[in-house]
């Protein structure tokens, strides 16, 4: 009895087995396949996509439904859906094959396997597995590999559940596309070197323009894109759209020993804290964590290498070598539109550092470090001083950039007024207070923008944000946050005020469009051996593109 018991047991596991096996698109796909692209369940993906477009603009979404449902068969190559199941996901795999044409192998879930192979062409080659047919027109076949070898399992855990969200979901098996084409990368490497060794003799000598900085800045970029991409083993985007907006999740993992993999281990998350101190009125809000101090020192080589100064190029090299002992935490900031006569674009900045005081003091000699810049068209004047306001009991340096324009430059003029508007007449201004383990820059706006933004401090959190930060990471290495709608609007009101710029609406049709502010979020994570990247774009946003493009068609309409 026992072993009548345990016999059946076994055959019904491995009969559950082979239907779990039959079931999955993913397992029908060989390890060496390229590129898979899901659509999930499409008759409930049409109704996301039908409710995204409503959303926007009401009526449009039944249009779209029509165009898709048109033009849905003509994807998967059976224009009248013969046979197919629409209720399960749909899978589309791509095998590179060097220099010759791609195999693309459909894996269509069926409700009837026979009327779905009748449906195909003539010219498709097909085989059934289960309730999947596998079908192709661009050759042969490949055969159907055994479970452990399929791409279902050497994708990894983190990158198939993030290839399970949304209703569009792609895996890019990025390990053996680049091995694949691997000569044709080198190759590519090879023109862009060459293509930046070229502008070396492309800018005139007398330009006043040092080009190998910015050529090795450049180069150094494209080293790490291409070293990225042959350190990378796998690549997935998915893609969730429905009726509050569109999310979209990228995860990007790398090999364990690599050095993309060594170099991101070495980026410390953050939970941005201090974002909920920001002023609330802000059109972009940002958040950094991890190399910022190899950024700094970055910027202050780049800047003096371009310098034709030799005194200048030993001064801010020294003071670079400074920030060697100094420890940087997170960064944070926001962009406002303010009030063209006191600077359109006022800026926040609070970030993390310590020793405070050795920072201040590398701070302040690299201000008395740029003095005065002879740059291509215009000469560049900073100053600083040194606690010349109080706000309440904390001091606050002033430094103060101002450029003036050559005037033999045609532009001049235009350069001069428009650098006036951005950033008001006193030149580019920024107070800076320094804390006990932070410091705050307010550039733009004025002694009253300063004020407001440091009582904000001290005061509470910015509410606005906790919506669009509670969908991001909790930690993060960057946050974005961008009121698109609103920075365009912002935009055409400054410019509404400027002769230059005759442009037929006044602030009073902009206020009209009723824009509700929200924002556009972006974060990204390192996480071990791999970066996640999510973006939401809230339906709010979507709306508000929409009103400001009918703005832009009525404006045309009357130019």
């Amino acid at each position: 009895m026992l072993n009548r018991f345990l016999y059946s047991s076994l055959l019904s596991l491995a009969v559950l087995t082979t239907v779990s096996a039959q079931d999955s698109a993913l397992e029908l796909y060989g390890s060496d396949v390229d590129v898979v692209l899901r659509l999930a369940e499409p008759d409930k993906s049409i109704e996301s996509v039908v409710e995204l477009i409503n959303g926007a603009q009401p009526g449009f979404g039944e249009i779209a439904r029509g165009a898709i449902g048109q033009n849905l068969g003509q994807v998967i190559s059976n224009p009248t859906l013969t046979g197919v199941d629409q209720s399960r996901d749909w899978h589309v795999g791509v095998y590179g094959n060097g220099k010759a044409e791609p195999l693309v192998v459909f894996a269509i879930p069926a409700v009837d396997t026979d009327d779905l192979v009748g449906g195909l062409g003539e010219d498709f080659k097909s085989s059934v597995h289960g309730k999947y047919v596998l079908y192709t027109d661009k050759g042969d076949l490949p055969e159907v590999p055994a479970v452990e070898e399929s791409v279902a399992k050497s994708m990894g855990e983190e990158s198939k559940t993030a290839f399970e969200m949304g209703e569009i979901s792609l895996y890019v098996n990025s390990k053996h596309l680049t091995a694949t084409y691997q000569e044709e990368m080198e190759t590519a490497y090879d023109q862009v070197l060459e293509g930046l060794n070229q502008l070396r003799f492309a800018m005139p000598q007398d330009a006043g323009i040092n080009m190998g900085p910015i050529i090795e800045m450049y180069g150094a970029l494209a080293e790490k894109l291409f070293q990225g991409a042959k350190d990378s083993e796998s690549v997935v985007v998915a893609i969730d759209v429905g009726a509050e907006g569109v999310r979209i999740e990228e995860y990007v993992n790398f090999g364990a020993k690599t050095k993309s993999a060594k170099s991101l281990a070495s980026l410390p998350t953050s939970e941005m804290a201090d974002l909920g101190k920001l002023p609330e009125d802000a059109i972009a809000y940002y958040g950094v964590s991890g190399g910022l101090k190899d950024t700094f020192k970055w910027s202050m080589s780049f800047t003096a290498d371009m310098s034709e100064d030799k005194s200048v190029r030993e001064k801010m090299k020294e003071i670079s070598t400074s920030l060697d002992e100094i420890e940087f935490g997170a960064m944070v900031g926001s962009f406002t539109i303010g009030d063209p006569e006191n600077g359109a674009i006022q800026a926040t900045g609070i970030a993390h550092v310590k020793p405070l005081d050795l920072f201040k003091k590398h701070m302040r000699s690299s201000v008395e470090a740029m003095g005065s810049l002879e740059l291509p068209g215009l000469t560049q004047t900073s100053t600083l001083e040194e606690e010349a306001e109080s706000y309440g009991e904390q001091k606050v340096d002033i430094v103060t950039v101002k450029q003036e324009f050559d005037a033999d430059q045609p532009q001049a003029e235009l350069q001069a007024r428009m650098q006036e508007m951005m950033f008001g007449s006193n030149g580019i201004e920024s107070r800076v207070m320094y804390l006990d383990d932070k410091y705050i820059t307010v550039m733009g706006g004025g002694k009253a923008a300063a004020k407001k933004v440091f009582e904000s401090f001290e005061g509470t959190s910015n509410q606005t944000l906790a919506s669009p930060r509670e969908i991001l990471m909790e930690k993060a290495n960057f946050i974005g946050l961008m009121d698109l709608p609103g920075a365009i609007a912002g935009g055409l009101k400054v410019a509404s005020t400027m002769d230059q710029f005759p442009l037929p609406l006044d602030e009073q049709m902009i206020d009209s469009l009723g824009l509700v502010p929200s924002y556009i979020g972006l974060g990204i994570a390192v996480e071990d051996n791999a970066i996640r990247c999510r973006t939401d774009i809230p339906m709010s946003q979507i709306k508000g593109i929409f009103k400001i493009s009918m703005l832009f068609v009525g404006m045309r309409n009357q130019l």
